[in-house]
């Protein structure tokens, strides 16, 4: 494949490839950025393996030149299977799903146990995308996190770049998702006192710039790099924005005693974005969250885009239905991290069953299953659905009253 073939994903970038770096292992690869992480490497010539939690012919399908391996950052042998033979790993695991109680806990436990597996296969380097930030990890559980994630990867015997980022956006991002639901959907958004803060969002197509960048820049190896897009807005010039592109307006109300939990929550009812990932995003915002150096634009350099080209490409892509990722695929497609019933504390007083024998594959099936909800609805009667879909709204997540109910309108309608 021609390096400056125009077709290729990262087409405008003014790096090289270096298909002599071994094969290169991309973890996360499920989720948003991972999943297009992978796409560019492979248009760019890379031999590319990547590690899921669970195999998948979804997979299979769309990146037929891959390696694909299972692997889990909590199951240090099997880490060490998918880092046998690698020349450069991406680090692009986190633990949401595990919930804010265990975030760190989990987090840190993953990245030693990644660092140990590296060091054991010799491992060339580590590139990890991490957040932006410094000196407010005291404040934000999430960059607290990310900041000790970065500090444990680094050992002695294997260089690791990092780069901090904020917010990302893109079509399918938590954040894009997030700002374009609540400005078209609601006529009121209620404002705290932390949408004044600053931040410099960057594009999803940019992020992708750097990190391939820097796996193709040797001096890059070892260092930190602040990387952010063309603008530096505050939140609510975020809504504002987003509404004259969308042509919505909204009408602003300032509540300064609204906190971060409540305000969340009420996110959460209004977008398709959970309340966990909402409070995350949310939580590191109490302060400024903008580059502290452009270093890496000298290094890899090209304009980013704005804020207002990476809204009108979302949008664009959106209505093109041509989105590759959403903040929601790092979700197991296998439902291996489900959480059963068995599991519950205490145990549900009632449980049914319903099954149809079909010669389709347990896979094909769940991966069929899993695209039921949002813009698609339910096969039929979908006003049953969305009445579904408000109590587990109100529920914060689908708690045992939104199970049962969804049990019963299955039932009701003989599926």
């Amino acid at each position: 494949m021609d390096w400056y073939d125009s077709s290729l994903f990262c087409d405008d970038l003014p790096t090289r490839p270096d298909l002599n770096s071994g094969i290169i292992l991309v973890t996360g690869a499920s989720g948003y950025v991972g999943g297009r992480l992978v796409t560019g490497l492979l248009k760019r010539g890379y031999r590319v393996r990547i590690m899921v939690r669970s195999l998948s012919q979804d997979y299979n399908a769309r990146w037929p030149e891959a390696e694909i391996v299972v692997g889990d950052a909590l199951d240090p042998e099997s880490l060490e299977r998918a880092l046998d033979g690698i020349g450069a790993a991406f680090y692009l695991i986190h633990s949401l799903v595990f919930g804010s109680a265990h975030y760190l806990k989990v987090d840190c436990a993953m990245a030693e146990n990644f660092r140990i597996a590296a060091e054991k296969n010799n491992i060339k380097r580590i590139i990890y995308l991490g957040g932006l930030g410094a000196g407010v990890g005291e404040h934000s559980p999430e960059l607290k996190t990310r900041m000790k994630v970065a500090g444990l990867l680094k050992g002695d015997l294997i260089p690791v770049t990092v780069l901090r980022t904020s917010l990302i956006l893109g079509s399918g991002s938590a954040s894009f998702e997030m700002i374009k639901h609540l400005v078209t959907s609601s006529p009121v958004i209620f404002l705290t006192d932390y949408l004044n803060v600053k931040c410099q969002p960057i594009g999803i197509r940019d992020v992708l710039k750097y990190l391939v960048g820097v796996l193709e820049t040797p001096e890059t190896k070892d260092k930190s790099y602040d990387i952010g897009g063309k603008d530096i807005l505050t939140y609510f010039n975020l809504f504002t924005i987003m509404g004259e592109i969308v042509g919505k307006k909204s009408r602003f109300i300032h509540v300064p005693f609204l906190k971060i939990a409540s305000f969340s929550y009420l996110l959460s009812l209004l977008t398709p974005v959970s309340v966990t990932i909402i409070r995350f995003l949310m939580e590191g915002i109490s302060h400024d969250i903008v580059c502290s150096s452009y270093e890496i634009r000298k290094i890899i350099p090209f304009t980013p885009a704005s804020y207002r080209e990476m809204v009108r490409k979302a949008l664009a892509r959106e209505i093109e239905e041509d989105v590759d990722t959403r903040w929601s695929d790092a979700y197991p497609v296998a439902h291996s991290l489900e959480k059963k019933l068995s599991d519950l504390d205490p145990p549900p007083n009632y449980s049914c069953s319903y099954s149809i024998l079909s010669k389709k594959k347990a896979e094909s099936i769940f991966f069929s299953v899993t695209r039921i909800g949002g813009a698609s609805g339910w096969f039929n009667s979908n006003v049953l659905w969305k009445i579904r879909g408000v109590i587990d709204s109100l529920l914060m997540g689908a708690g045992a009253i939104g199970i049962c109910f969804f049990r019963f309108t299955i039932l009701s309608l003989q599926i």
